[in-house]
């Protein structure tokens, strides 16, 4: 409840906003309530055609297009190239970790570590040669046949047998409907989220519903790609 008053009155004030919505209560925004029942609680009917006028709730539903469609796929790097050498090492390696850790490995185990290792330094060799990389059919694709310059690392941080296993659950995520999460709905972006994409003239609260993922594992794969997002906006 406190979260929804913060919202309402930012909104109102003319900030945008992301919302987290685990369960569903703070979709309910969207909904205003009528004049005459605002008006048994002493609310200024003001208040209420002032939301109603400025403000728009859209309610974004990753992997579903139940309400507006979103996705995130993490193999776009755009906007990467303008951060610096340290800040996209960062970047790669805790992409990396995201996906390691959607894929069922323990991060603090050694397979985990591996992993993680070996994807950080693929998207970097990756990125550093303007190979695009759709989803993750091309990430296994250059499993299969590891390149040159990251084959040394990968020969010093992982066997073939743990390649092979890294190769096996990445392929899972191009069926069913994980790969939903990567492919159904816009792509996930802050400008459009916080409304500054020019597609509206409102101040925009951008709703993230995450029910329409199926797994703890998938919700805290969308949410620290949508940190990710955010960190690399603001940076």
């Amino acid at each position: 409840v406190l979260s929804k008053v913060f919202i309402e009155e930012l909104a109102n004030a003319g900030v945008p906003i992301i919302a987290i919505d685990p369960q569903g209560d703070i979709a309910s925004l969207a909904e205003l309530a009528a004049e005459d029942e605002i008006a048994k609680k002493n609310v200024d009917s003001k208040i209420l055609r002032s939301f109603s006028k400025n403000v728009e709730v859209v309610v974004w539903t990753p992997g579903s297009s139940k309400g507006l469609p979103i996705c995130m796929n993490p193999l776009q790097f755009s906007g990467v190239e303008n951060l610096s050498d340290e800040d996209k090492t960062r970047y790669f390696s805790a992409t990396a970790k995201n996906i390691v850790s959607l894929i069922g490995y323990e991060l603090d185990s050694d397979d985990g570590k591996s992993a993680e290792a070996l994807l950080s330094v693929l998207f970097e060799y990756c990125f550093d040669s303007d190979i695009i990389l759709d989803d993750f059919k091309d990430v296994t694709r250059l499993l299969n046949n590891i390149p040159g310059p990251v084959e040394e690392v990968a020969g010093s941080v992982a066997t073939s047998r743990s390649i092979k296993r890294l190769h096996k659950k990445l392929s899972l995520l191009t069926l069913g409907s994980r790969k939903l999460i990567f492919q159904t709905g816009v792509p996930a972006n802050v400008e459009a989220l916080l409304g500054l994409d020019g597609s509206t003239d409102k101040t925009r609260v951008s709703i993230i519903y995450l029910n329409t993922l199926h797994t703890t594992e998938e919700k805290e794969f969308f949410i620290t790609g949508i940190a990710q997002l955010l960190y690399r906006w603001m940076l």
